[in-house]
Formats: structure tokens, sequence, C-alpha cells
């Protein structure tokens, strides 16, 4: 008994000592797939402006795994989303903005990526150190944030470099994973002379980072931020917050996966006349022509409900998922007029397949109008074609 007990401390004594190594581990079978809820308050000139709820979605394809100077370097590229709803009345998130992106991810989490590229906003966060890491471990490494500021026309691309603290708080068991968790913390303080628009920047974050050891890939993180923008007309904008992340890893869509969705919507949607499926990449498309509607309506016919709630029947077990619901129109009509019919057949479209099973953050819808014609708008027959919903099937998304 006096033995076991001795081994048992020498073996706890041991794992305490013991550190680890950080580091990331892709391949090009894969998708780096990351979603964000923030939740923001605006305060205008001290005086409070509004709340939003701003859900970022991103999905970063890895295209190619290199080495050099011991070192792994990937090559990575892919689409940032970013949605808002009203929170007070709203279920469903419109897509405001895509952004793409490229960058080349070194194994410890530097980037090299050029600063016409808005998204990802942070970058060299996580950045480890190349020696095993143990709990209470601190380091700093650099990290910058670009961002985008001013008004649609009229605006500043900027960029901050700043140092960040980073401390290894322990390391834990989720999910049968070996989770490492992180502070990590950083604060700055920026003035701008050749700008047009913004004067001054300050801000801070206070993160938790959870990391998967044995994968070598991110788990999940929280934030608490406070951003303060000053433009050189004295307006000052101060933006805090908090958010939720949650990052993964999955595979991209092959061959086997693709026929076996296809086949399911294929026997689902059969009683729509002159729907469309195609495939691109990780992507699967639904086009459905306006017959779904009532006439210049947004309102979907009775007959087609059932349709729809049996194609969120379908989808809503896949995992890998996520939807965009787009609205399109002809050319006839005001601009104004066509947006916003746009706009409204993809919210109802998107409420009907939440109400059905679908998981309101995995889905969101925007309009069009008339600017995303399918054919153009030369005949009566082009223009039914371009009056339509598409749904967006995005694996890994």
């Amino acid at each position: 008994m006096k033995k076991l007990l001795i081994l048992a401390i020498t073996l706890l004594t041991s794992s305490k000592l013991h550190g680890y190594e950080f580091k990331w581990n892709l391949n090009t079978n894969e998708i780096l797939r990351i979603k964000s809820l923030v939740k923001q308050n605006i305060f205008t000139n001290s005086s409070f402006y509004k709340y939003v709820e701003i859900l970022n979605k991103a999905s970063m394809d890895v295209k190619s795994v290199s080495y050099s100077q011991n070192s792994k370097y990937y090559g990575v590229e892919g689409y940032f989303y970013v949605f808002t709803k009203d929170y007070l009345k709203d279920k469903e998130f419109k897509l405001e903005e895509v952004h793409t992106s490229k960058y080349i991810l070194e194994e410890n989490g530097k980037m090299t990526i050029s600063k016409n590229y808005l998204m990802p906003v942070a970058r060299d966060i996580p950045t480890f150190i190349k020696k095993d890491i143990k709990p209470q471990d601190e380091w700093n490494y650099k990290g910058k944030e670009v961002h985008k500021i001013g008004f649609s026309e009229i605006f500043d691309i900027v960029e901050v470099e700043f140092n960040v603290n980073y401390k290894l708080v322990e390391i834990t068991n989720i999910e049968s994973k070996d989770i490492g968790i992180f502070e990590i913390k950083y604060a700055f303080a920026n003035t701008f002379k050749n700008t047009k628009i913004i004067d001054y920047l300050s801000g801070s974050s206070d993160i938790k980072y959870y990391w998967d050891i044995s994968e070598g890939k991110p788990y999940f993180m929280t934030e608490n931020y406070f951003f303060n923008a000053i433009y050189k007309n004295g307006l000052s904008i101060v933006f805090s917050g908090k958010s939720e992340s949650y990052l993964e890893v999955v595979k991209k869509l092959d061959e086997k996966n693709r026929k076996e969705v296809i086949s399911k919507l294929n026997d689902t949607l059969t009683n729509i006349k002159n729907i469309e499926t195609s495939t691109k990449d990780n992507e699967i498309n639904i086009s459905i022509p306006d017959i779904i509607f009532e006439f210049n309506s947004f309102k979907v016919k009775e007959e087609f409900i059932s349709i729809l709630s049996n194609l969120a029947i379908k989808i809503k077990d896949y995992k890998e998922l996520d939807i965009i619901v787009e609205g399109h129109t002809d050319d006839i009509g005001s601009e104004e007029y066509n947006q916003k019919l746009s706009e409204n057949r993809a919210k109802e479209v998107s409420s009907i397949l939440i109400k059905f099973g679908i998981d309101p953050k995995k889905i969101s819808y925007i309009g069009y109008g008339k600017n995303k014609p399918k054919v153009p708008n030369t005949s009566e027959e082009n223009r039914a074609k371009n009056r339509r919903v598409e749904i967006k099937l995005m694996w890994g998304r």
C-alpha cells in the first residue's frame, strides 16, 4: 500500500511538471470553421446609442501544407460572414457582409497576411512559443488588428500592433479531450495622422482560449472587449461587448456525402417545378422559382409550406451544414421595391425552416433584388428564371 501511495504521488508530481507542446495541426482535407456570437453596446459621445447582436462565421479551406526550417506552414483561404438581427423581434440573422481572406498560417499561430484583407480582424492570436508549456507559464508575443473605420464611401483601413500576454492557466478534460485553457490579454492606443476619418483608436481585450492539445486545433473562446474610436470631426464611438466563439475543424464534403445529401433533397423537392440543384466545392445550392409565393408577395403558398418543412427535417441532422437563403427578382420595378421583396421572401423561407427545426444560429438570409440575375433579363422566360430563392447549404461553414 505504501509503495502504491508513493507511486501515485510521484505520478501526480510529474504530471504537474510535465509541459505540453501547442501548435496547429491541419490537413488539406479539412475546413477550419469559426462561429462567434457577439453582444455589443454602442455609445456615441458618452451617450448610449444602441445594443446589437452580431453573428460572425468563417469558413477557411486548408489549401496546402508545406515545411521550412523545421516548421510547418498552412495555406488557408476562404470566407468571413457578418450577420445581424433585431434581437427584440427576429429569430433570423440577416447577412450584412461577406469578406474573402487568404493567408499563410505557421504552426505556432503566426500569420502572413496582406493588410488588404479585412478578416480576420485579430492576427497572430494566439501565437505559441516553440517549447513545452506548463500550467502557469507566461509569455508575450506581438499581435495585430486591422479595422475599416468610417462610412460607406469614405473610410480608413488602419493596422495597429500591440503586445499580447499569454498564460496557460490549466490543463483539463472536456468531452474526453485534453484542453489547455489560456488567458490572453492585450491593449493598445494609437493616433493617426495621414487618415481621412479616424484620429485615435484605443482598445483592450480579455480572452479565455480553449485549445485541443491532442488534435492541435482550437476548441472554444470567450472575450470581453472595449474599443474607442475618435473621428477627426470630434465624434467619439465606444464599442463594449462580449463574445462566445466556437472553433472546430470539419472534413471537406466528399463525393459520398454529396450524393447522399442531394438524393435526400431531390426526394423532398420533386413537387416543385423547374427547381434546380447544383454543387460547387463544399456548397450545395437549391434554386427555387417564385411559384412558391403568392403573386407580388412574400407569403409562401400553403401547398409549399409542407415541402419546406420536409426539407428542414431532411437537412437539420447534418451538423456540418450552415444555410444562407438568398432572395432574387427580375428587373421589372424599382430598385427599392425589388430589394425589399427579395429580402422579405428570403426571410420568410428562413422563418419556415426555423419553425420546422433548423437552428436559428445555422441559418441567415439576404436579399439581392435584381442585382444578381441568373440569366440576362431579355425575355419573360429569362425573367421567370431570375425570380427565385436560393437555399445555399454550405458544408463546414
